[in-house]
């Protein structure tokens, strides 16, 4: 498994601390410069080509991350737990994310969703995975937002069109900082929470 940490070359002080999470999880990392090509398009689309540039040239599984993403204590032993109980057939797994809609219980450790989760901070990607996002997303679209930002085109369409899974109980979060795209500091942990009390059950 590579596992990338997507960070801005201007947010170099989030790296030392994204490498205490990955050691908390015992994960080696590369970091992968944000990409901005089209910067009067707004923020929305550099984030979305850097995440999907981020998976190109790997072979086997990627672990794709945000550099703002934190691990639960324990984090490990239930990521491997759910990793070992997802079907050979699965697309992507969410170690965390913000559920929206009512998921369905799978096993032990793990809900299939079909839509309704958004956040990209922690995302275990298959071959298949990567290769239907590739094809399929357009950032450059820029008319419709369903198509333009990545992390709301899976959750209108990526997730109802591969077979994607959540960890259960949720391992990762992500950690309150300023957000580019949302142009203010975040903090999302407090509904992330609420969201899984209403929607993982």
């Amino acid at each position: 498994m590579l596992v990338r940490v997507l960070n801005l070359d201007s947010a170099q002080d989030r790296m030392e601390l994204v490498k205490a999470e990955m050691d908390k999880m015992g994960f080696e990392f590369e970091r992968f410069a944000a990409l901005d090509p089209y910067p009067n398009s707004g923020p929305w689309i550099g984030s979305s080509y850097s995440h999907t540039e981020m998976l190109r040239g790997v072979d086997g599984l990627l672990l794709a991350c945000e550099d703002d993403v934190i691990f639960e204590e324990g984090a490990l032993e239930i990521f491997n737990k759910a990793f070992a109980q997802l079907p050979e057939d699965w697309d992507m797994f969410y170690l965390g994310g913000n559920v929206k809609l009512p998921a369905t219980r799978y096993s032990e450790n793990l809900f299939s969703i079909t839509g309704g989760v958004h956040c990209t901070h922690a995302i275990l990607y298959s071959e298949n995975a990567r290769n239907y996002v590739l094809d399929n997303f357009n950032t450059l679209n820029t008319g419709d937002i369903d198509i333009t930002h990545y992390d709301h085109w899976l959750y209108c369409h990526g997730q109802a069109a591969l077979k994607c899974f959540m960890c259960y109980p949720v391992i990762a979060y992500q950690r309150p900082n300023y957000s580019g795209p949302r142009g203010g500091f975040m903090d999302y942990r407090s509904e992330m929470k609420e969201n899984e009390k209403k929607h993982l059950i």
